[in-house]
């Protein structure tokens, strides 16, 4: 771009006038976890080792020059290694000279607010009225509570500035008593194979699933036998028998366990193998049951809030307005029918 003016020095600045600038950033993860599914505990999550890194730079070029940029990241490993590093450098000499004919300005990035509509997907129950006593609570989120994750913004000087995020989340159920009174009622969570969350009352029974039969190995038993112990044999070739000098098999022989029927050529088909055996396997653990209360009123409140690692300390994330990124749905539902209110009039003569 074509710069007027002087700076540090040179007059004009670039090659007469004109000057390149630029900024680049990337950011990655990666980790590795165990993760153990079904039985009778809940599903638990081992993270083993968790690496996550990223850089920028920003330059101007030349006469003079000017560079900045900063890298940093955070390593966890077996919970026995657990650092983070951060560094930032600058070099040369930054010019603010108005360009020839004017350019176009940098907009300002606004990553926090790009968040908010990621945070809360859908709550369920749908339905007011008859909600069904064993059934979880689902909430889908579009980002993963408590997961830390970098987004790069682009700032108005034309800067990238790496911002660190993780949602947090608060479910809260409650439930009316005779009086009109509501109560805080504890709350199990699980997550299912389409990303839900369930929630259960704390200390609700969950049906456990009978564990699997071994599977039965069902004898045949060989040629003329009934019910026997015996197995079936295998034929693990096809057998083709001439019959010499135009001859034939009398009727009823067998060969290789089937009746050639006087046709001179006999056949033995190969058996398919036995399916492979996996060894015993785990059952599939039942799906969590919740137990509500019959004919109750409740009210389930989730708070999604997008929190910023800021020095050393997770705050509330801002986005350009100063406004804090959540987000807040509340369902009221009955595990009865509606409840029918009777309104009494007093007329005075």
């Amino acid at each position: 771009m074509n710069y007027s003016g002087s700076c540090n020095g040179y007059d004009p600045i670039g090659i007469n006038g004109w000057r390149a600038s630029g900024g680049l950033g990337f950011y990655g993860t990666a980790g590795a976890q165990v993760k153990r599914i079904g039985g009778t505990l809940k599903d638990k999550t081992w993270n083993l080792a968790s690496l996550a890194a990223g850089a920028w730079i920003y330059g101007e070029f030349p006469n003079p020059y000017y560079a900045a940029g900063a890298i940093s990241g955070h390593a966890n490993i077996f919970k026995v290694i657990d650092v983070s590093f951060h560094k930032e450098f600058e070099v040369g000499a930054q010019c603010g000279n108005a360009a020839v004919g004017g350019a176009a300005p940098v907009q300002q990035g606004d990553v926090a607010a790009d968040q908010q509509q990621k945070l809360i997907q859908y709550v369920n129950p749908s339905q007011s009225y008859n909600f069904p006593v064993e059934t979880p609570l689902a909430v889908k989120f579009g980002l993963i509570p408590d997961e830390v994750f970098d987004v790069s913004e682009q700032q108005a000087n034309g800067t990238i500035l790496n911002r660190t995020f993780k949602m947090v989340v608060t479910p809260n159920l409650q439930v009316k008593d005779e009086n009109d009174n509501w109560s805080v009622v504890g709350l199990n969570s699980t997550q299912n194979n389409l990303g839900e969350f369930l929630y259960t009352v704390m200390g609700s029974l969950n049906e456990m699933q009978q564990p699997l039969m071994p599977a039965t190995n069902v004898s045949t038993g060989g040629s003329g036998s009934g019910t026997g112990t015996g197995s079936m044999p295998a034929f693990n070739t096809m057998v083709f028998q001439n019959i010499a000098n135009g001859g034939s098999t009398p009727s009823g022989e067998t060969s290789g366990g089937l009746a050639t029927g006087g046709l001179g050529l006999s056949l033995a088909y190969p058996v398919e193998p036995p399916p492979p055996s996996y060894g015993d396997l785990p059952p599939t653990p039942a799906p969590p049951v919740n137990n509500l209360e019959d004919d109750k009123s409740y009210r389930f409140v989730v708070t999604a809030t997008l929190k910023e690692y800021k020095n050393g300390n997770w705050v509330d994330a801002l986005k350009n307005n100063g406004t804090p990124v959540t987000q807040t749905v509340q369902k009221n539902f009955r595990t009865g029918p509606m409840e029918i209110v009777q309104q009494t009039f007093q007329l005075s003569m």
